[in-house]
């Protein structure tokens, strides 16, 4: 079989590097590896680098323009030809033998459309805001991986329930693009035209929809690939709550989305994740037209509203968002906040069944439907995803 890994690029030369190595150190020989370079301002130093290697099998292809985050993936994953593809960023990489576990899974499991796995996170020195230095850990998120050690194939209720929660905002698996591998009748078949990504969030809109619209999903209970988590990754301004540069990176005009204008009345202010997250289950909602589970938008302005309370009583100015959120409350909602704030303020007086209340509050705006299983693997000074590979084939 040949398998297509894809990677999208812009401006990230020294990331990209390590990312192609990951792929080129595989002892396995029939890939194919597409790079995509989103309007990088020194695409000949790509051209460069890739001509240097000497490798018929990676190919380069360029956008004159910056496209969205979006409009790049589509780019970058229409042009593979392998019988299975999977799409990871500049700053992922694969592990040892990545491609020996998926053509074995594949062979035994009578080659499903859709092969998912967990994988290994690797945090670059300076990151995370809770430990600054490097280290990998190894994340298992999805209830079904529960006692589970050998691949297996995923029963249908299990990928209509993980697909629920996500509509209920209770995430109870991955939605990365490095655990998704997918057989080329799956892809031809999620396509609409030239389209195989949608919304913001494009891994989040394809991790449901590819779930849903499988016949055979095929679950592989050890991570085989890296997602890398580097200063210059959304994932990066996420965790350490800078909204306009993730924004910036993935170059998305929500305001042309014609989802988002459909539901412009029901956004809120606040934390640019929870709103690209609705927008991404919409686009799910709309692509699932025989699901019967809708997105619960009432928990999504729960949280919404919870994060800004979060805030005042931490005593972070929300002048852009509060104001706002004021004049688009229902009266239930303007209940809701207030008993939310009265209860959450350390001034205010105490009562018997205070603390019930307040775990209730706190339960409808938890989103986590699984807790993710992580296992720390060690810590690095390096900020190279290839060192991470060799450590990892050391270990083996």
């Amino acid at each position: 079989m040949k398998f297509s890994i894809v990677i999208p690029t812009r401006n990230r030369l020294y990331l990209l590097r390590e990312a192609v190595e990951t792929v080129r150190l595989q002892s396995y020989d029939n890939w194919e590896l597409i790079v995509f370079d989103n309007a990088s301002d020194d695409g000949a130093a790509i051209t460069t680098y890739l001509n240097e290697l000497k490798d018929a099998r990676i190919k380069y292809y360029r956008s004159s323009r910056f496209l969205s985050v979006t409009d790049s993936w589509n780019s970058a994953i229409n042009k593979a030809e392998g019988d299975y593809i999977t799409l990871i960023g500049d700053d992922d990489g694969l592990c040892p033998n990545y491609f020996e576990h998926i053509n074995k899974t594949a062979v035994e499991m009578n080659f499903p459309e859709l092969i998912y796995n967990p994988f290994y996170q690797f945090w670059h020195p300076g990151v995370a805001p809770w430990e600054s230095r490097g280290h990998l850990i190894e994340i298992k998120h999805g209830f079904f991986y529960e006692n589970k050690t050998k691949p297996f194939l995923l029963g249908r209720k299990d990928s209509l329930r993980a697909i629920k929660d996500s509509l209920n905002f209770d995430i109870s698996f991955s939605f990365n693009s490095q655990a998704c591998v997918y057989k080329r009748s799956l892809f031809n078949k999620i396509k609409e035209g030239s389209v195989f990504y949608q919304s913001p969030y494009p891994d989040f809109y394809i991790a449901n929809v590819a779930l849903f619209m499988s016949e055979a999903t095929a679950i592989i209970p050890h991570p085989i690939a890296i997602a890398g988590v580097s200063k210059s990754s959304v994932g990066y301004t996420i965790y350490n709550d800078q909204d306009s540069i993730g924004e910036a990176i993935l170059n998305n005009d929500l305001f042309s989305d014609p989802i988002f204008k459909k539901n412009k009345n029901l956004i809120l202010s606040g934390p640019a994740y929870n709103t690209n997250y609705f927008i991404a289950m919409k686009y799910v909602e709309k692509r699932l037209v025989n699901f019967r589970h809708k997105f619960n938008v009432k928990k999504y302005r729960r949280i919404q509203f919870y994060e800004a309370i979060t805030r005042i009583l931490s005593g972070e100015q929300v002048e852009s968002w509060w104001p706002k959120m004021r004049l688009q409350m229902s009266v239930i909602e303007r209940y809701w906040c207030a008993l939310s704030y009265r209860l959450r303020d350390p001034n205010y007086y105490q009562f018997r069944g205070k603390e019930k209340i307040l775990s209730l509050i706190k339960k409808g705006v938890h989103t986590s439907g699984c807790d993710p299983q992580v296992k720390q693997c060690g810590f690095f000074e390096t900020s190279k995803v290839s060192d991470i590979y060799k450590f990892l084939n050391e270990k083996k």
